[in-house]
């Protein structure tokens, strides 16, 4: 149990090994004893698995552990065990503790600094693995359109009329949010839109008439399926007049997905989506920044265009990040 500990809350495996930051043990050091110990207890009541560690592959000198200790030195938090703030409703708290402590949302949707820190703004958005890990601050969720009612079922089934679960939150949506309850997803939207206003899922179009290449793209290649308004088909391809994924400041996520596609998956809650086709074969870059253009005037309230040497710019990050992985 103390060992459990010790590796959730103060970064220190069995043996006095340093962890790497990989274990998001400056996010976990405000977990209560009472967790670690639940979750010692359910570990301990699964079946072993005999599995070879995989070797250390970094390259020097990430590979040497003794470093770990000068950055946790200059970044890793105390352990403390989360304690509610002062006159701190329990949802609040409880929202809290769920997002900032056991879900550990900051971990990716936080920016970093050159030595892998979490700086800046909590929850800000960073572009982590080649995608964007989105803002999550009350203000840009409202922005987006997100509505309490429509952040409880995206966690709790994958799906939302402002999109639905891709790259690194779809085991996100596999192995936790899907299992958690009611309330607990609550307190999540509680932390998350602090209260914030919002007017819903609505499209954001720039004044102005879209670029014809790119309407023309967009009907020979997505609205067979996305529909020529953007309006999608329940429960089989998602809608595009109130998805995020065109809003972001960022075209990354945009650009990766039209390249690569998406799987047919199933999500939660009875909810499946249908897959789609990549189109890294059948653009060139220039027809990708036609195309995302197109995406981002009409519906992501995006005016200026983006060039085509930003896709090849950003078609180099993804690869690398690829690479990398």
């Amino acid at each position: 149990l103390d060992a459990l500990a010790d590796t959730l809350a103060a970064r220190v495996a069995p043996g006095g090994r340093n962890l790497y930051p990989a274990m998001p043990y400056v996010s976990y050091h405000a977990i209560t004893r009472a967790d670690s110990d639940a979750l010692y207890a359910w570990l301990m009541a699964q079946a072993p698995v005999e599995k070879p560690n995989t070797p250390n592959r970094l390259i020097p000198p990430f590979n040497l552990r003794f470093g770990i200790s000068l950055w946790n030195a200059l970044y890793r938090p105390d352990a403390a065990p989360f304690q509610p703030a002062t006159n701190e409703a329990p949802e609040g708290a409880r929202g809290r503790y769920l997002v900032d402590v056991l879900g550990h949302c900051g971990e990716c949707h936080t920016p970093r600094s050159l030595t892998y820190a979490m700086t800046g703004a909590h929850l800000a958005g960073n572009v982590i693995e080649g995608a964007l890990a989105p803002n999550l601050t009350p203000g840009a969720l409202a922005q987006r359109g997100w509505t309490a009612d429509d952040l409880n079922r995206f966690l709790a089934s994958g799906l939302a009329p402002q999109g639905v679960m891709t790259f690194r939150m779809f085991p996100v949506l596999s192995h936790s949010t899907s299992h958690m309850p009611p309330e607990d997803i609550s307190a999540i939207t509680g932390r998350l839109l602090a209260g914030q206003d919002t007017p819903g899922p609505v499209p954001r179009a720039v004044a102005g008439t879209p670029d014809a290449t790119g309407h023309q793209l967009y009907l020979g290649l997505c609205a067979g399926c996305h529909g020529p308004d953007g309006t999608g088909q329940t429960h089989s391809s998602v809608p595009l007049n109130t998805n995020t994924t065109a809003m972001f400041d960022d075209p990354i996520n945009l650009v990766r997905i039209i390249r690569e596609g998406v799987e047919a998956r199933d999500l939660a809650q009875g909810e499946r989506m249908q897959a789609m086709p990549g189109f890294a074969d059948r653009l060139d870059d220039a027809q990708m920044a036609q195309l995302v253009s197109y995406l981002r005037q009409r519906w992501g309230g995006h005016a200026d265009p983006v060039a085509a040497d930003r896709i090849t710019q950003i078609t180099r990050q993804i690869d690398r990040a690829e690479a990398a992985h």
